[in-house]
């Protein structure tokens, strides 16, 4: 896979990270506004990328068809290895196990782990109904007392604790997410 061969690794911020009053500086006069007290929740949505510690790109493109055809996404590429500098040590803390949980393939199970990515092959190719439901993939957390581990690490299993594929949403959230990704499949060459 290329995702292993660049050391690409997925992290999901959580939407109650532990550094909250860092990502979002008007916090404690958010929590004053806010009747329920719940306070907000946070989410980011970015293409950003540090090559080689001086090459920055930040865009918007997507790897959709739209995107790639159709260029109607952009992007900013900057060669300043102190703005690269910076921008990594905004994604680390953003990527610490205390904000973000671990996107990782959930154990193999001898026979079932084939057949899985079979149906679920089959299914995500249909035109227009992608039922399977299972999926391959799953957002981790790190164990107390455990130290970091990149998902391809042997040991990444054993130090984080699956939380699911969309936690801290409800069930209706996971539902309508899953039925409009199994009823609407046929809509994502256009999106």
């Amino acid at each position: 896979n290329l995702w292993r061969k660049v050391g690409m690794m997925i992290y999901e911020l959580k939407p109650h990270p532990d550094e909250l009053q860092h990502f979002v500086p008007r916090l404690p006069r958010l929590l004053d506004e806010d009747p329920d007290g719940s306070g907000p929740s946070v989410a980011i949505h970015s293409k950003s990328f540090v090559i080689d510690d001086d090459v920055v790109l930040i865009g918007s493109h997507n790897f959709d068809p739209r995107s790639a055809h159709y260029n109607t996404e952009a992007g900013v590429l900057i060669y300043d290895a102190a703005v690269a500098a910076e921008l990594e040590a905004s994604m680390r803390r953003i990527m610490a196990p205390a904000n973000s949980w671990a996107t990782a393939k959930k154990p193999r199970v001898p026979v079932w782990a084939q057949f899985n990515s079979f149906m679920q092959g089959i299914s995500r190719s249909l035109p227009v109904l992608d039922v399977w439901p299972w999926r391959y993939t799953s957002a981790y957390e790190l164990r107390e007392g455990q130290e970091p581990v990149p998902a391809t690490h042997p040991e990444f299993h054993e130090r984080y604790a699956e939380v699911g594929e969309m936690p801290e949403t409800t069930w209706r959230k996971r539902w309508t997410t899953r039925l409009t990704s199994a009823f609407a499949g046929f809509l994502e060459p256009l999106m």
